[in-house]
């Protein structure tokens, strides 16, 4: 099982046909029944019930899918994260000042900062 084929299914459990999945997911339609045949064989169970020119998830196929779902979700944010360390819009800041710069001059500074700043880590010191 690998993440491809999960996401696959995923897109596949939510359409009515091979062909529909394969629009959906932006490749071939023999591409979608490879996946889909390589997650059922490394299981070991069927995911579908196959029929003429639609299917439906089998038992199986209905306990799957909320943790294909989940990875999918999980791996498009990580991705979105990385994008934006990519970018440069995300990161830490770290910055060392003493009692009185920290009280006086920081908080109206940070609030230019665009964004705001988060809260305080639970480690910070004044």
């Amino acid at each position: 099982m690998n993440i491809q084929q999960l996401r696959v299914f995923a897109v596949a459990a939510q359409c009515k046909s091979l062909t529909e999945a394969a629009e959906a997911l932006g490749i071939k339609q023999p591409t979608v029944r490879f996946h889909l045949k390589k997650l059922e064989t490394a299981l070991g169970v069927e995911l579908f019930y196959k029929q003429p020119r639609h299917f439906r998830l089998t038992e199986a196929g209905n306990a799957l899918l909320p943790y294909a779902r989940r990875v999918s979700t999980l791996l498009t944010e990580a991705g979105q994260i990385m994008e934006e360390f990519r970018h440069g819009g995300r990161g830490t800041l770290k910055i060392g000042v003493s009692y009185t710069p920290a009280t006086y001059f920081l908080p109206p500074l940070s609030r230019r900062i665009p964004g705001g700043v988060p809260a305080c880590p639970a480690d910070f010191d004044r």
